[in-house]
């Protein structure tokens, strides 16, 4: 997707299977709405597969750009976001934009789906 600006962390991220499968089991309600905002939460098992790829570690990439970008790049939901992405630090990626192009409000701190348990 070509966008306006960078939306690098809203294209994939990389999650357990089993998190996808069962958000309610495993994931705290943070990561449950991460998931619901993604637009992953009423895909078939098969849908998953094909828009996912076996990293090898027990985790999966999942290539899907997040249901709430819109066609410039921006977050449509931004005031409402997850907690996840407003914590995202997107200078750890091992594919990203020049750090100038995040937005300047970003907070620089690891991504992750907190579990249950």
């Amino acid at each position: 997707m070509e966008t306006k600006y960078c939306s690098k962390c809203c294209q994939d991220f990389d999650i357990e299977p089993i998190h996808l499968l069962f958000p309610e089991n495993y994931l705290n309600t943070d990561g449950q709405y991460f998931v619901s905002v993604w637009g992953l939460d009423n895909l078939s098992l098969a849908d998953i597969k094909a828009i996912s790829t076996d990293l090898g570690n027990g985790k999966v990439k999942v290539r899907r750009p997040c249901d709430q970008l819109t066609k410039e790049g921006l977050c449509g939901i931004y005031e409402h976001r997850p907690s996840i992405c407003r914590v995202y630090r997107c200078d750890t990626r091992h594919i990203m934009a020049p750090a100038d192009r995040c937005e300047t409000d970003r907070r620089y701190l690891p991504l992750t789906l907190v579990t249950n348990g």
